[in-house]
């Protein structure tokens, strides 16, 4: 976090922080095996992207496993690793841990 304040990180380590991620993500694994550059943007790239979403789509089809409605939030700190003060054990049931992380999430934004 330090390092992320006094501007010190490279892109890729600053990408840890950044909520939520890119809708698409898409890497040339053989020349970036560390998965440092999205080329989901990359205009060359659009017809990889294409072939990619319509195997996707074709799966989602064939198994019945689609986008969920929303994302689910994070339970922990993207900056510390620690549990949020809404996490609790025994969890309680997912449409209430949504209420009580949407809860926190508009707090921390005002």
């Amino acid at each position: 976090i330090r390092l992320r304040d006094e501007g010190r990180l490279v892109d890729a380590q600053k990408n840890t922080f950044i909520q939520p991620r890119a809708k698409e993500e898409l890497y040339d694994t053989q020349s970036d095996p560390f998965e440092l550059k999205n080329l989901a943007s990359d205009p060359s790239q659009a017809k990889h992207l294409k072939r990619f979403r319509s195997a996707l789509a074709k799966w989602q089809k064939d198994t019945g496993d689609t986008k969920p409605r929303f994302r689910t939030f994070d339970e922990f700190g993207r900056e510390d690793g620690q549990a949020l003060p809404v996490r609790e054990r025994p969890r309680p049931d997912k449409t209430e841990m949504t209420r009580r992380l949407e809860a926190h999430y508009r707090k921390q934004a005002n």
